[in-house]
């Protein structure tokens, strides 16, 4: 489970990310990624949800 609290401007041509929180009962990082790829991976989705919701 991933929780993401983000703004976006309002042109929509900035996104900051305030806080990512994420929780898991396996491990977060499968073999062979770095930690950024996998929170990339994992926030992805929801960054695209937050700018079509504005």
């Amino acid at each position: 489970m991933a929780k993401l609290d983000a703004s976006l401007s309002a042109d929509k041509s900035e996104l900051t990310l305030r806080t990512f929180e994420c929780f898991s009962s396996s491990p977060l990082i499968e073999p062979g990624y770095s930690l950024r790829s996998a929170l990339f991976q994992m926030a992805l989705k929801q960054m695209f949800e937050a700018i079509d919701q504005s």
